[in-house]
């Protein structure tokens, strides 16, 4: 068998990219060198126990190559593609961010950032480079009218994930879109966009920043906007591996839905032509007539029939969400499937509110990220 997804342009993706990759930062100043000696290395160690470790070693912890911890520490989400640290720090800080790639700086190593660590290609990882790994930066708060009312936006450090975010906003009944893993790490996914099931209507979750908290590559702490080094603001929402370490965000956050339907509905096609006939339909419905609260994608598998080897089956799987009330939702399905060249088979159709789609979406019945299996996470 074969599987395959096709995306829409009003599909969604979960982010993939929970890690920042920063060693560009440290390039383009040039510190790119990558050979050190031992006197160096051992240097480099002796600069990251003083500046950091002598400073707050309770809340901070650092790892180097033969320390017990060094394996699990350095383990990377995809396993074809491991690398040999030459350290890694967990802050507490951004004073910790910025005094560990002062002495990366001094002792020209390559910097990479690490939240979730989910990147496909181990961007939160560097061959005898420093992890500067921020998920204990884990602050988080609501910004308060003068009367002390909570509003839309809210205050959090880097290192929480998608899960966690997504309780502490119910708190106040508040939601921004992301992707649907809940142990995405949150800041390297506003580092790329963050593509969620909501996104045709909010935007993507990068939209939502107001402002940034940014290590720079000369270890200078900035506050980052649309007002204050507004540059570097528009770079940080895309391309901010390249250009800084975040250490906290600031999100505007929408009302949360109480009415969110996920549904599933399968699809075999007898021949290509008949499945091209429907996904030609269906984009053109798109692109004229579906509205903001839907979003969609095809799941495609491709299976040769038990009676003959040359034979294969088209089966498709319709899922998505929509933002809405289940009669809404059942005209606005009908009127996008009344077009299609076979009939469906609905596996399922069930309303939540915001909290219970996530959690649904996400496939765990945990969306903390505290005590999370190994295998969800990159240590």
């Amino acid at each position: 068998m074969i599987y395959l997804n096709i995306l829409s342009f009003f599909g969604y993706l979960a982010g993939s990219l929970s890690a920042t990759r920063s060693t560009t930062l440290l390039d383009s100043c040039s510190i790119a060198e990558r050979g050190h000696t031992t006197e160096r290395h051992s240097s480099f160690q002796d600069c990251l126990r003083t500046e950091i470790g002598a400073t707050d070693h309770i809340s901070s912890r650092i790892v180097f190559p033969g320390d017990p911890s060094y394996p699990l520490s350095t383990l990377t989400y995809n396993l074809a593609i491991q690398h040999n640290s030459s350290a890694i720090v967990y802050v507490s800080s951004a004073n910790h961010v910025s005094e560990a790639i002062k002495c990366a700086s001094e002792f020209k190593v390559p910097v990479v950032a690490r939240n979730g660590g989910h990147s496909y290609a181990s961007f939160s990882s560097s061959p005898h480079g420093l992890i500067i790994d921020v998920t204990n930066l884990k602050d988080f708060s609501f910004a308060t009218n003068h009367v002390g009312e909570v509003g839309e936006m809210v205050t959090f450090g880097a290192g929480l994930r998608l899960g966690d975010l997504d309780m502490a906003l119910q708190e106040h009944e508040r939601a921004v879109p992301h992707g649907v893993s809940p142990y995405i790490g949150v800041s390297g996914h506003a580092t790329c966009g963050g593509f969620g099931t909501a996104s045709r209507m909010w935007g993507l979750f990068s939209d939502h920043i107001v402002e940034l908290e940014v290590v720079s590559a000369n270890g200078t702490i900035l506050k980052v906007s649309d007002k204050t080094n507004p540059e570097l603001f528009f770079a940080m929402r895309g391309a901010g591996p390249s250009f800084g370490i975040i250490t906290s965000l600031t999100l505007r956050t929408h009302e949360a839905p109480n009415n969110v339907i996920l549904f599933e509905i399968d699809y075999v096609f007898p021949n290509p032509d008949s499945a091209a006939a429907t996904l030609s339909h269906f984009q053109s419905w798109g692109l004229k007539s579906a509205p903001s609260q839907l979003g969609i994608r095809w799941s495609v598998k491709l299976n040769h029939t038990a009676n003959s080897s040359k034979k294969i089956d088209l089966n498709w799987r319709l899922q998505g969400s929509f933002l809405g009330h289940m009669a809404r939702f059942n005209r606005t399905i009908g009127r996008l499937t009344s077009g299609f060249s076979v009939k469906g088979q609905v596996v399922r159709v069930e309303r939540f509110d915001w909290l219970e789609s996530v959690r649904t979406l996400g496939g765990s019945d945990a969306l903390s990220s505290e005590g999370i299996n190994p295998s969800n996470d990159n240590t």
